[in-house]
């Protein structure tokens, strides 16, 4: 996001399908007005834990 690798918007992730447990993710990742970046993740998944990352520039 940040570096360029992708724009923000949504990214829809495919995984499983080989180990026969097929799933799909959808991650929504905005900026925030106050410049901080927004990743949402939705789609057949459970909350197991939660956090912040501070990635160095």
């Amino acid at each position: 996001m940040e570096r360029q690798v992708l724009p923000a918007g949504r990214v829809t992730i495919r995984q499983g399908i080989e180990m026969g447990r097929p799933s799909t993710l959808l991650v929504d990742v905005e900026r925030a007005p106050n410049g901080v970046w927004e990743i949402h993740v939705g789609g057949g998944v459970a909350t197991v834990g939660s956090g912040e990352f501070d990635l160095p520039l």
